[in-house]
This record gives C-alpha cells, structure tokens and sequence, in this order.
C-alpha cells in the first residue's frame, strides 16, 4: 500500500486513519533500481561533525530495518550510529532547506459519535516557498477537500542562521524561527495533489538608532524561493534529494539514484472524487509521514517534483518507492489556472 505522508499529531480518542493510495504494479518501471543505495534521514541543522578527509558529514539521523516478527520495516533514531553524507549534498541542502518548512492544519472531525472523543485533527507536513509570499504543498497537506479554504493551515520556518540574519536589510535574531498562517488559496488540484498558497505576512518591531520601527514582513523577505523545473527530468539516473518534516522530527534530508515517470489512474482508499489518470514520478529517495508536500530536488537542486505519497506497508530502505507530481504537470496546469500577475510571481526555471 502506498500511504499519504502526513503526520497525525492530534491524539483522537479513536484511531483515526490516514488516507491510503491503492498502488498499482512497480513491475514495469523502468529508470528505477530499488535496490540502489540510500541516505536514510539525516538531521540538517543539528550540529554535524565533518570529518578528518572532509569528503562527508558525519550526522545522526534515523535508520531502517526489517522487522521479522512485524514482518515489516521499522523506522529508529540511532544516536550512535552516523550517517555519512557527502560534503557537496550536504551543505547544497543546507542551503536550500531554508525555504523548506513544517506545516500544521487543524480541522474539525465529522461525526464525532460522543461528547467524549475530540473534534479536531492536527495534520502536520511540509511545504516550500515558490514565490515572495507563496508556497507549494499537497492537497490533502491542506485538507481543501474538507476545510474548503486556508483554515487553519500555518508554516514554521527553520532558524534563521547567523549568516543569514547578518545579510537582511533589518534585525533578526539568529535561530529565531517564524510562524506565518494562511492568506489565501490561490489554486489546489485534487487529482494531482498540490495547493498553491498565499502566505499573511508578519508585523516585526525593532529599533534604529534608538527609534522603534515597525514593519510588515514577508516570506520572500527572509528566505530565497527555490526554482521549479518547467520541462521534466532528462537523466532519470541521476541522484536526487528531498528535504521534508518527516516524522515531524523537524527538516531531514534523505538521498538516492533513480526516478521514472509514468501516468496511471491511483486513487485515495474511499475516494470517489478522482477521475482521470494523471502523471506520476517514481523514486526512491526515502520519505516518511510528515514529508507529505516536501520538494523532490535533481542533482542541481532545481525541484522537478512535490512528493505526495510513500509506500511504507510492505518494505522498508531502498525497496520503498514513493511517488510525487511533476513540476512540469503543475506549471501547465498553473498556466492556465492563474491569473498572469499570481502566475509570474513563481520562480519557474525557464
């Protein structure tokens, strides 16, 4: 089975189950080999060790293995045991999980059968800047299909490094992290699972020379959009990345080689909304719940996808392979869709 990777964070007093993705055969992919060699997840702004060759970095991150009396894989941290992550495909994530964030939705649940069991559920994810106030995540990252608008969807950004808060144009103090919520539902796509969303901007107050200021900033003011590619991928053997809120553990990053592309009809366990096959890319970069709406990176960190499903039921390490829509499918469809003022502002890689 294929599993949406949101994270249910709210404890309901009744097990309340995520959507399921049917999934099709794997057998004729071509352009993935399920067996390549993997990063697991790897902390990007823990402290991080390089070591003596300086060829990796040295980090904790979690690790999976086969469970034989589950009969399935499971997910640990393991403090002791490091991973070894290339120096180039370090310190490039580092760069560009600056413009990744965590996400969190609340909205109420239908039917609650008692006073007893809570009425809401928190869904947590990830979601990255594509525009001065705009950002890109999954549709059921959102929820649009029940809250039918922003509810109450927010982002958390990362802490701003010192390097970073030294160049703005106005004070931040370094490893702050910022919260924005929900302006405004520009587009959402059901079929092909992503949501384009205006984020509010956020008052800031400081003083200048002893006089206090007050200003209203923006996402794009803090952190630089990450480009989309508008023409698909041409080596489907070459490495590529994510960087996502899986677990809800804070941002990780994971690695692997191989991706293909094929268009199928997959449907959401229950869905009665999805009608028309749509275009899906293949990978086995690792995800897990909470990387739902997170970029897929190619090895020029230019996004070429946004991943929306993992399939974590019936393997575990390089066997698992995950799915994400295309950011090609997403511009032609945006193209059509967006006024031309909402559509220019997207940093599209022409």
């Amino acid at each position: 089975m294929i599993k949406v990777c949101t994270q249910n964070v709210g404890v309901v007093m009744k097990y309340y189950l995520v959507s399921i993705f049917s999934l099709i055969s794997f057998s004729a992919l071509a352009g993935i080999n399920p067996f390549t060699v993997q990063t697991q997840l790897y902390s990007i702004f823990e402290e991080n060790t390089r070591n003596a060759n300086e060829l990796f970095y040295e980090t904790t991150g979690f690790f999976q293995y086969w469970d034989a009396e589950k009969g399935k894989g499971i997910l640990r941290e393991d403090k002791k045991q490091k991973q070894k992550v290339p120096v180039a495909l370090f310190e490039a994530q580092q760069k560009l999980a600056r413009s990744v964030f965590t996400t969190k939705q609340t909205y109420d649940l239908p039917n609650q059968a008692s006073s007893l069991e809570r009425s809401y559920m928190e869904e947590a994810g990830t979601a990255f800047l594509v525009g001065q106030d705009l950002v890109l995540t999954n549709e059921h990252v959102l929820v649009y299909s029940k809250v039918k608008g922003c509810g109450n969807f927010s982002i958390k950004t990362n802490p701003i490094p010192l390097e970073l808060a030294n160049s703005l144009p106005f004070p931040v103090a370094a490893k702050k992290s910022f919260s924005f919520s929900c302006d405004k539902v520009l587009f959402c796509d059901y079929d092909n699972d992503f949501c384009l969303i205006k984020m509010k901007k956020i008052k800031m107050k400081y003083k200048d020379h002893g006089r206090k200021k007050k200003i209203q900033v923006s996402l794009g003011d803090l952190f630089s959009p990450l480009s989309l590619d508008i023409r698909g991928v041409s080596q489907s053997g070459e490495t590529f990345s994510s960087i996502s809120n899986a677990l809800s553990k804070g941002i990780q990053g994971s690695a692997a080689t191989g991706l293909s592309e094929s268009t199928r009809l997959i449907t959401r366990q229950g869905d009665t909304q999805a009608t028309q096959a749509t275009t899906h890319y293949f990978h086995t970069v690792p995800i897990f719940k909470g990387s739902s709406g997170s970029p897929l990176f190619d090895s020029n960190g230019i996004v070429v996808g946004i991943n929306k499903a993992c399939n974590q039921a019936r393997c575990y390490g390089p066997q698992c392979i995950n799915l994400a829509t295309p950011t090609y499918i997403i511009y032609n469809i945006l193209n059509e869709q967006l006024s031309d003022q909402d559509f220019a502002q997207i940093n599209w890689r022409y």
